[in-house]
């Protein structure tokens, strides 16, 4: 729970402060606009790599978060792209607000989470031996 509480909380401040950009009377930098945007990827790579394991395997956080940037410097490059593509998905939702609106109940946040997951499951299969450990799981079960 306190995974989520401090993910939630890093989400509402960076929407806060997007605001606050809108809002100011002097326009941010191109450098301050630069930092925001690569906190927020920084944020998104690794709630993408830390909720699969949240789910999957009974780990302390601490393995969680090791196996987490052991990850992410190990597929450096794919875990990013995966970070821009739902960063350019949440851009393009609130540059065309009002008619991307009408996607929202179809497609949601869940389409960019799914395909962000489905590229890098493959790697995360051949680190964290995702489908070793369901098989063992399920025959014990059985």
């Amino acid at each position: 729970m306190l995974l989520g509480g401090v993910l939630g909380a890093l989400l509402g401040i960076y929407a806060f402060m997007g605001m606050l950009f809108w809002w100011a009377q002097v326009s941010p930098s191109l450098g301050t606009v630069a930092l925001y945007l690569f906190g927020l990827l920084l944020i998104l790579v690794v709630s993408s790599l830390l909720w699969p394991q949240v789910v999957l395997f009974e780990q302390t956080p601490a393995v969680r978060l090791r196996n987490t940037v052991l990850f992410l410097v190990k597929h450096f490059w794919r875990v990013m792209g995966v970070g821009l593509l739902q960063l350019a998905y949440i851009a393009v939702l609130i540059l065309f607000a009002p008619w991307t609106a009408l996607l929202l109940p179809v497609t949601g946040l869940w389409y960019i989470v799914f395909l962000s997951q489905l590229s890098i499951y493959e790697q995360m299969n051949e680190d964290l031996h995702i489908e070793e450990l369901f098989d063992k799981t399920y025959k014990t079960a059985c």
